[in-house]
Parts: C-alpha cells; sequence; structure tokens
C-alpha cells in the first residue's frame, strides 16, 4: 500500500497479479501448441503411405469411378459396381511400378464384402479404407469403403 501526500491509498499492481497473469499466459501457451501439434499430426503423411493413397485414389476416381451414360460425367468417390472385375482392375494398374495390388470392395449398408481382387502377386503389408459410394446396375446407391493395400 502506498501513500500519497494527502494521504490518499494508491494501490499498486502487486506481484500476485503477476503470478496469475503469468500462470494463466502459460496455461494458454500450452494448450494452444497442444491443439496445433494435433492438427499438424492429422495432416502428416508417411513416405511409406504415399503410393498407397495414390494407387488408390486412381482406382476411387477414375479406374472404377461411375460414368453417367448421358453427361458422360465421371463421378469420383463412386463406384460402378459393373467395373469392379478383375479384367478392369487389370487393365488400369497395367503401367505401374508396385508388385501387387489387394483390392476389396465392401458396402457397409447391406453388410456385405466381395471378392477381393489381386493385382499383380504377392500379399499386401498395409492395408487403408477408403469411403466410397457404390452404384448398382439398378441404380441404386448405397455407402460403402474400399479396402486397398499394396506390397
Amino acid at each position: 500500500m502506498i501513500r500519497n501526500k494527502k494521504a490518499k491509498v494508491h494501490h499498486g499492481f502487486a506481484p500476485g497479479y503477476f503470478l496469475m497473469a503469468g500462470f494463466i499466459f502459460l496455461a494458454m501457451a500450452f494448450v494452444l501448441l497442444l491443439i496445433t501439434s494435433q492438427y499438424m499430426k492429422a495432416f502428416r503423411v508417411h513416405h511409406k503411405d504415399i503410393p498407397t493413397h495414390i494407387y488408390a485414389y486412381r482406382a476411387v476416381n477414375t479406374c472404377l469411378a461411375y460414368q453417367d451414360n448421358i453427361t458422360k460425367r465421371y463421378y469420383p468417390g463412386v463406384i460402378d459396381f459393373s467395373k469392379y472385375n478383375q479384367e478392369n482392375l487389370d487393365a488400369c494398374y497395367v503401367d505401374t511400378s508396385i508388385r501387387s495390388f489387394n483390392i476389396q470392395l465392401r458396402d457397409l449398408d447391406k453388410k456385405e464384402s466381395y471378392n477381393r481382387i489381386l493385382v499383380g502377386f504377392g500379399a499386401s503389408m498395409s492395408i487403408k479404407s477408403y469411403p466410397v459410394w457404390i452404384m448398382y446396375s439398378d441404380g441404386t446407391i448405397n455407402k460403402g469403403e474400399l479396402l486397398f493395400g499394396i506390397s
């Protein structure tokens, strides 16, 4: 407590206020650092996963993609079930340097898994799951996932 010439009390900042402000600042900095590191970790891609993602997106967006007969437009992320066969996938990946692909389509609405297709030879070491929609020849669309692995 400090008194001036007129005996009025002047309260200055006490050390407790500085300690409390410092503690709050450190807590906020810690939370911000934690959130930022988790956010950045979600975007990190390991170099061994890059070929899997590239070839899987090729299957989902090109090789197996549904094409409208009238507009000739491809719908990425929508799998045409009639294209899900060995011949189509062999033709799609003829120019690749990877030894083998392991592809399986699952219908999540029907809770049904379709035959696994192996392009090339060997077993896959890591399998990734990609969300897709499955378009059947009768026009129905179901939610599904494409399991894709390379070796």
